[in-house]
């Protein structure tokens, strides 16, 4: 019953240490702050068990010390008590003992020593079996228990950004996290395209609740920011320099490349007016980002939204929205002179972008046209996570280079790598991530980043920015379950496990060979019978030690043996044949006398 419940106990321990962190025991013992009590429960459990049979082992073996006559004369009695006691503690006796006498026992009896230290060894570690396992022990963040809360997702008064007016002309007062699906980009000669992306808003206002939701199942905002950017065709340039601080150009635009969703740009062209940065005339230095986003006139063609593309009563009446992005690529010296007008001597394709070069002047001028459908929706979804995420609020600044460090917002962003969000609509995969600054547009251009990405990030942060903005009006209400991480006591190493169930195995291995030794090497045990073990002790020659020990210690009656010269006399259980019965004589058959021993004893008295 002991090694089941030992084994058991150990099994439990296992699954606490290492069973997966989905696992439904696991999670109502830990995620509810159980582990502690049930390690202290097991843990007692397990020294409970352990101790009895240690204390049974130790009956055991001094039966079969005693059988097999490696006993020495003095610790007789004490043997014999111990078959009838089945306490733990009677193992420190038998070691002690067998300390004292051990150059006397020979070979054999230096291997049941060495099995009695070994029980005395798991003894001393099973008093600390709870010290050891709470060691392995400390606080991690895990998915808490799944509730059903209502939520405002929404109002029924549809709001966007252009709606927003100041939207685009200030910073956002902070970045929230928002869970993403998306599929590998169309990839194409001239063109640099997102693919599909769906970004959730999560209906928390509370910075912590998105940063520490695990789970979310039910309704959300699910903007469309596909982003698909193509080296535009240019025609009928013009460049003037009303001012020293900027340049006016204006032409025609139309596109050269057929991409998913992009509609009615079939040989459309459109007209466009763009204001870019040029050389302040009193700083001689670019003024702020050498980079410009406008819009053309009233284009006919555009992206059509994931959310209604494919749909038959879908009539593309509107498209989104038309970007055309300059990048100051090279600048003069020196400013340009005002009123002056110019126009491009050369033109080249670099991927998506189309390199303006001016033959009078040495400027390059590099332009890009970007589609978007710029749509929402609120859908159900069912979105979870791995682990939690901390929102930036803003990217660090390097002084030395007088730059933003936007290293973390990409890579929140997918730029760099996938982060650590997955959600699932269908058989569709979302990953959580972070939100851009406007700011930060331009300088991912300029470092080498996707003009798609950099304009996504830009219109996320737009959208997120109009999402919270509109919030605390928010009037539609949906029930939906959420689930947060939360920090709880988990196993985070595992010596401590290792050393108790390393523990376990000895001490049942060694059980199992002393009871294999019980069985093997005795006859006259019967374990637990107190009355066997005085009847044992209590023959013709033994009553001479227990009639004068009544009021005598035990280094008193030792004092007798060794004066009598019967203290280093190997003794055993067996049949006496001079007595007629079962008890203690000596290795050679003798009887040990007391007469010697008693006379020098009264004559110090």
């Amino acid at each position: 019953m002991g090694t089941i419940v030992s084994l058991g106990t150990v099994a439990l321990l296992a699954l606490l240490w290492f069973a997966d962190k989905s696992n439904d025991f696991w999670r109502s013992i830990v995620v509810k702050e159980r582990l502690m009590t049930t390690i202290n429960i097991s843990s007692e459990i397990l020294k409970q068990a352990i101790n009895f049979q240690i204390g049974v082992s130790s009956a055991m073996l001094a039966a079969v010390l005693l059988e097999e006559f490696q006993v020495l004369f003095p610790t007789t009695a004490s043997l014999l008590m111990i078959r009838a006691e089945l306490s733990s503690s009677s193992i420190l006796i038998l070691l002690k003992s067998r300390l004292k006498s051990w150059n006397f026992l020979g070979l054999r009896g230096f291997a049941f020593s060495t099995l009695l230290a070994i029980f005395a060894l798991i003894l001393g570690l099973n008093q600390v079996t709870s010290v050891l396992l709470i060691s392995d022990i400390g606080l991690s963040i895990q998915p808490g228990t799944t509730v059903t809360s209502q939520k405002a997702i929404g109002s029924e008064d549809r709001y966007a950004c252009e709606k927003g007016g100041k939207i685009w002309e200030r910073m956002p007062l902070f970045h929230p996290s928002f869970a993403e699906y998306s599929e590998p980009p169309y990839i194409k000669n001239g063109v640099k395209d997102t693919d599909l992306t769906l970004r959730v808003f999560l209906p928390y206002w509370a910075a912590e609740q998105r940063q520490t939701i695990q789970k979310y199942d039910g309704l959300a905002t699910v903007p469309d920011t596909r982003v698909t950017c193509q080296v535009p065709s240019l025609s009928r340039i013009n460049v003037t320099s009303p001012d020293f601080s900027y340049l006016e150009v204006n032409g025609m635009l139309r596109t050269t490349q057929s991409t998913p969703h992009l509609l009615g740009a079939e040989d459309a062209e459109v007209s466009f007016s763009c204001v870019v940065p040029s050389i302040s005339y009193k700083l001689k230095s670019v003024s702020k980002w050498k980079t410009a986003l406008c819009q053309p006139d009233r284009p006919s063609f555009g992206l059509g939204s994931e959310f209604l593309y494919g749909d038959p009563l879908y009539t593309p009446s509107w498209h989104g929205n038309t970007y055309i992005f300059w990048n100051m690529t090279s600048f003069p010296s020196e400013p340009l002179m005002e009123n002056i007008n110019i126009t491009p001597g050369v033109s080249s394709y670099r991927g998506e972008w189309l390199d303006l070069t001016f033959l009078r002047i040495p400027m390059t001028m590099s332009v890009t046209v970007c589609f978007s459908p710029l749509d929402q929706t609120t859908m159900s979804v069912n979105i979870s996570s791995d682990a939690n995420r901390t929102e930036i609020v803003n990217p660090s600044y390097d002084q030395s280079t007088k730059r933003y460090d936007l290293h973390h917002l990409r890579m929140q962003l997918g730029q760099i790598e996938v982060y650590a969000w997955a959600l699932i609509r269908t058989k569709i995969s979302l990953s959580l991530y972070g939100i851009v600054i406007p700011k930060s547009t331009a300088m991912t251009v300029q470092t080498g980043g996707s003009i798609a990405f950099a304009l996504q990030s830009l219109l996320t942060v737009a959208t997120s920015v109009a999402y919270y903005d509109n919030f605390p009006s928010f009037d539609r209400r949906a029930e939906v379950e959420e689930r947060f991480f939360t920090p709880v006591n988990t196993p985070l190493r595992s010596f401590g496990f290792f050393v108790v169930a390393g523990l376990v195995v000895v001490h049942l291995i060694s059980t199992c060979l002393v009871s294999l030794l019980f069985t093997k090497r005795t006859c006259f045990s019967l374990l637990g019978n107190i009355w066997q073990g005085l009847a044992q002790s209590v023959t013709p020659e033994m009553s001479e030690y227990v009639e004068m020990a009544d009021m005598m210690t035990d280094n008193e009656v030792k004092k007798i043996m060794e004066r009598g010269g019967n203290a280093k006399l190997r003794v055993g259980l067996a049949h006496s044949e001079e007595a007629g019965r079962v008890g203690i004589i000596r290795a050679d058959g003798v009887i040990p006398s007391t007469e010697e021993g008693t006379e020098s004893l009264d004559a110090e008295a």
